[in-house]
């Protein structure tokens, strides 16, 4: 594993992280289609419920730079967030 600074630009949503919900009844998004805006909006709309929550924990705790966001890559330059 090695660091690396991505731009925002290049990251991408998993649509299928069970984080947005946990219904295990679903297809699974092929890795060539992460970067659909149609499957990246809905990931935003799920994701969208914990912003609130995340906000406050950073406000309280502020920002852990010792926790780093881990990425997998999908293509040349564009990478999908794993945890």
């Amino acid at each position: 594993m090695e660091d690396k600074k991505v731009k925002l630009k290049h990251i991408y949503f998993d649509p299928d992280n069970l984080r947005y919900d946990f219904d295990f009844n679903f297809t699974k998004v092929d890795s060539t289609r992460i970067k659909n805006k149609s499957h990246q909006l809905q990931a935003q709309k799920k994701l969208s419920k914990d912003i609130k929550g995340l906000i406050k924990s950073i406000v309280y705790n502020d920002f852990l730079y010792n926790e780093r966001i881990i990425t997998k890559k999908i293509d040349d330059d564009s990478y999908v967030v794993v945890e």
